[in-house]
């Protein structure tokens, strides 16, 4: 199972289940996680794996732009 924050993987026996009021169930491998969850958005920390795909799209976006303006030129 992965981190509901991190999207690290979690073994079995390890991390921190947090069952929230409205039946949702998330995993935390971490203490870090679970209060980061709390306050932060993964998209905006750098070392989550959201981060980091939200940074190699903006890339590929960045050279696709740019691609396209050499071509038109």
């Amino acid at each position: 199972m992965k981190c509901s924050y991190c999207g690290k993987e979690i073994k079995s026996g390890h991390g921190i289940i947090f069952a929230k009021d409205t039946k949702q169930v998330l995993y935390f491998c971490s203490k870090k996680c679970r209060i980061n969850s709390q306050y932060r958005k993964p998209q905006k920390t750098k070392w989550t794996e959201k981060a980091r795909e939200m940074r190699e799209e903006r890339k590929r976006l960045i050279k696709k732009v740019d691609t396209d303006n050499m071509k038109k030129e």
